[in-house]
């Protein structure tokens, strides 16, 4: 989607011709990047949908762990410490997302979620008490006693719906940015050009997106 706005953008400004492929190809699958150039286009266009996606927004910090992953440093994490690979500098994608679930749950899960994580722990631990053996580590790694590591099994679980939330939500900003974009490039449309490139409502392909958080956190991630 964000690559779409980028070809939408050109062909609007361009009498519908569209961009040279490498244009959009060099960004690879760079989301901080592709992002940051959607909103310089709708910054152009004095157009706010994307405004409030700043860099300390969870939307924006799911896309940047995400971009992260795709990275050859992160996608081949455990392979690239195996084998001295020169991509050392990216942080181990798991031990990443233990982070931000942690982040989530103190800064966007409500207080009954987290209540229901720590009920799970102290359920377990009743339950097993000194019966169990610690045989798991965290996601930090650090062995845990029972309780917290029921805890810490609960938290995902729940970062996973608020994050799947916060993509939603931009998902949701991009349908209406490429829909104005579309309106765009249908203005310039000179009537009867022959070969020009056909602009579909492309704002039908994501109306599956619904900005629903209680419909999210009712999901099973």
């Amino acid at each position: 989607m964000l690559k779409l706005v980028l070809v939408l953008d050109q062909m609007a400004r361009n009498q519908l011709a569209p961009p040279d492929s490498k244009t959009v190809e060099d960004y690879g699958h760079q989301l901080r990047a592709l992002l940051d150039a959607a909103k310089a286009v709708y910054a152009a266009r004095n157009v706010s949908a994307l405004n409030g996606f700043q860099a300390d927004s969870l939307p924006t910090g799911i896309l940047g762990f995400l971009d992260d992953s795709a990275h050859p440093g992160g996608r081949y994490s455990n392979i690239n410490k195996l084998t001295g690979h020169r991509h050392q500098a990216m942080a181990d994608p798991i031990t990443r997302w233990g982070e931000m679930a942690s982040q989530i749950m103190r800064t966007q899960a409500a207080a009954r979620a987290r209540e229901r994580a720590q009920m799970n722990g102290r359920t377990a631990d009743v339950a097993l008490g000194d019966a169990a053996a610690r045989v798991m580590s965290d996601l930090n790694p650090r062995r845990m006693d029972v309780a917290p590591l029921h805890v810490r099994a609960s938290e995902p679980d729940t970062a996973v719906k608020y994050a799947i939330d916060a993509l939603v939500t931009l998902i949701v900003a991009l349908r209406d940015v490429i829909d104005s974009l579309c309106g765009s490039a249908w203005a310039v449309n000179p009537a009867g050009q022959s070969g020009a490139a056909e602009v579909p409502a492309m704002k039908a392909f994501v109306l599956f997106a619904c900005a629903d958080r209680q419909y999210a956190m009712r999901k099973r991630p």
